[in-house]
């Protein structure tokens, strides 16, 4: 116990170095990472070993490293298997689901988030309201009008966050309201364009949902 506390103290003393650097002195990709891989190797309890691993995963989505995403979520299944508590369980989903939208894998996206809708563990990149815009946004996207009725338009998590533009889109998209549909289609569009992760996909977006729409 004692050991696995000295972890947890050089796991809040790594995190809080990196705020200060990012703070201090902008890019701080190289420095953090190396911080946080001499951390990995020197820690012994799965917890820990899977916060330094998450920690390196928000770290390559922020700064879109693919490759240091890929390798981390490796990592992080391993140590998944050997066992782990359903909130980093549902931290890695919402992970995984940022670096799907990121290489334009929406259906897959879409899955992990609608896994965690009920619960939003906080992965500390997106807000709970991000979170729910992705969510619903993805599964107008990608599922069937059945799935999309019992997960996403009656949810109560889609309740509490979605905004009236969001909301109005699930609505006039589920009752067939297609003039309704793509007035609301405008400032959600909007939001997509200025979103730091589906900004590149926005004309894809557009042609996509379009024909959803139609279909």
């Amino acid at each position: 116990m004692a050991m696995e506390a000295q972890h947890e103290q050089q796991l809040l003393l790594l995190q809080q170095q990196l705020k200060d650097a990012e703070e201090n002195y902008g890019d701080t990709e190289p420095r953090a990472v190396e911080a946080y891989r001499v951390a990995y190797a020197k820690t012994v309890g799965i917890g820990s070993r899977l916060d330094l691993i998450l920690t390196l995963l928000r770290t390559g989505i922020v700064y879109k490293d693919r490759d240091l995403v890929k390798k981390q979520l490796f990592l992080a299944k391993q140590e998944m298997e050997k066992g782990g508590d359903w909130e980093r369980r549902n931290k890695l989903k919402v992970i995984e689901a940022l670096d799907f939208i990121l290489s334009r894998n929406f259906t897959e996206a879409s899955k992990l988030l609608l896994e965690v809708l009920a619960t939003f563990p906080s992965c500390g990149i997106i807000s709970f309201e991000t979170f729910v815009f992705y969510a619903a946004l993805l599964a107008l996207l990608c599922c069937d009008r059945q799935t999309l009725k019992e997960q996403v338009v009656f949810s109560p998590t889609i309740a509490e966050g979605a905004d009236s533009d969001m909301k109005g889109l699930l609505d006039s998209f589920y009752n067939a309201k297609y003039r309704e549909f793509m007035q609301y289609l405008v400032p959600v569009a909007k939001r997509v364009k200025r979103d730091l992760y589906l900004s590149p996909h926005y004309l894809f977006f557009i042609r996509s949902i379009r024909l959803k729409a139609y279909e």
